[in-house]
């Protein structure tokens, strides 16, 4: 059963929502089949330069692909499983839910934008701080267990929270939180076995 907590309901504290167990063990399968299939199409940072400081230099080192540019925008969620079982969160019971936390989060029952972005994050990777261009943020964590790596936690800048990362979990935040990925150590360099990341950055529509 899917466990919902935040860090604090004080206006002082980020506005963030944690979902742990977020997907049943089918969608997990379903999700863990199309990751295997994407794996292969992911781009090394360095290839797309995408994330760059003003420096010119990268601001994080994995790997990643949009999804939206693999399957197109045309009936997305009957190509993609992901895309599919990403539909739950935004569901009218999560959405009440969420909306009980933090008003913010009414933008979910309007129409909206949605951009997805698989990455991964082996042995060294990292993604310093910065803010996604969007209005909304969620963030999907998967990796295969028994966990193999240390690190690659989500941290809150501004706040100086860290969030140690749980396999099937899903944040919800502000887009323009700064934030940034720990840097992921794994035991062995067993490709596949580091830390995945399904973001979704959703913008109201015009």
């Amino acid at each position: 059963m899917s466990e919902i907590q935040t860090l604090d309901d004080s206006p002082e504290k980020p506005q963030v929502v944690i979902v742990k167990n977020c997907f049943s063990p089918t969608e997990l399968d379903l999700i863990w089949k199309e990751i295997d299939v994407l794996q292969p199409m992911l781009l090394n940072a360095s290839e797309t330069k995408s994330a760059l400081r003003d420096d010119g230099y990268l601001k994080k080192k994995n790997k990643g692909a949009f999804l939206n540019e693999i399957y197109g925008n045309e009936n997305p969620y009957e190509k993609s499983n992901i895309i599919k079982a990403f539909t739950k969160l935004y569901s009218y019971d999560m959405v009440n839910t969420l909306m009980n936390h933090y008003t913010h989060f009414n933008l979910l029952t309007r129409p909206i934008n949605i951009s997805a972005l698989l990455s991964y994050y082996g042995n060294g990777d990292y993604y310093e701080s910065h803010k996604d261009y969007s209005n909304l943020t969620i963030l999907g964590y998967f990796f295969r267990e028994p966990k193999s790596f240390t690190g690659g936690d989500f941290i809150l800048n501004d706040w100086n929270i860290s969030i140690p990362i749980e396999n099937n979990m899903v944040i919800y935040m502000p887009s323009h939180y700064s934030h940034e990925v720990s840097k992921v150590v794994m035991e062995e360099d067993n490709p596949g076995f580091g830390r995945y990341c399904i973001s979704q950055f959703l913008t109201a529509a015009n």
